[in-house]
């Protein structure tokens, strides 16, 4: 085994670099991707968040958070996808009411390229004794 490992040493080297290369770059166009879906989801619920007083920015920011706190799109290599952070999301949702929930949880279907629902999401990754304090914003 050693011999084989040996004789294929610079294949071997050759592909992880290559492989390191691939991860990083892969990271870099989510990063640039990401910023242009941010943009986007502000301009996009701009209007909603206004009527309500609300910084089209911040709820964006709270949405990208809440992704965050889930381990959401982040791929194998993120390590922020091995965990969640339920605290992070609980302390998220409190900032927001009854009315402007609504507006949170839209920019958070916008961002995940309209794939996820945040109030599915919360029942799936919170537990009972996480969701005590927000049942009354979410429901």
């Amino acid at each position: 085994m050693m011999k084989l490992l040996l004789t294929y040493r610079k294949e071997i080297i050759t592909v992880s670099i290559g492989l390191a290369v691939l991860i990083v770059l892969a990271y870099m166009l989510k990063s640039l991707f990401q910023k242009k879906d941010t943009e986007r989801t502000a301009s996009k619920i701009s209007t909603q968040a206004r009527t309500r007083n609300l910084d089209p920015e911040r709820v964006v920011s709270d949405a990208v958070g809440l992704k965050n706190a889930f381990g959401i799109d982040w791929g194998w290599w993120g390590l922020d996808a091995w965990t969640e952070d339920e605290a992070a999301a609980v302390a998220i949702i409190l900032d927001y009411d009854r009315s402007t929930f609504p507006i949170l949880a839209d920019a958070y279907y916008e961002l995940s390229e309209q794939t996820r629902n945040l109030k599915s999401d919360l029942y799936s990754f919170l537990s009972e004794d996480d969701l005590q304090p927000i049942l009354h914003i979410i429901s």
